[in-house]
């Protein structure tokens, strides 16, 4: 289903200047799927260890927010309290 709603990327997506990354400023969390096969485990921790991110390892693929909903849901309310207090 996802693959019939989704539209494909704009080149300015890949051209455009972004600006200063949140993630140098701002806490992050990571959720790294360890079965992804669109972007491997190892590119996932490389960027969540540069942001410096509180990372989470789940057996999951690309779309861990549908495969595993629940460990989606575990980081959010963990990012969300740790910022809250």
């Amino acid at each position: 289903m996802l693959e019939a709603t989704q539209g494909p990327a704009v080149f300015s997506a890949l051209t455009a200047p972004s600006g200063p990354p949140a993630w140098k400023t701002i806490p992050s969390w990571d959720l790294v799927g360890t079965i992804d096969n669109a972007i491997p485990e190892s590119i996932q921790l490389f960027m969540a260890n540069r942001a410096h991110a509180h990372i989470t390892e789940v057996k999951a693929g690309h779309l861990s927010m549908i495969s595993r909903p629940h460990a989606v849901t575990k980081v959010i309310e963990e990012a969300a309290q740790s910022v809250t207090g």
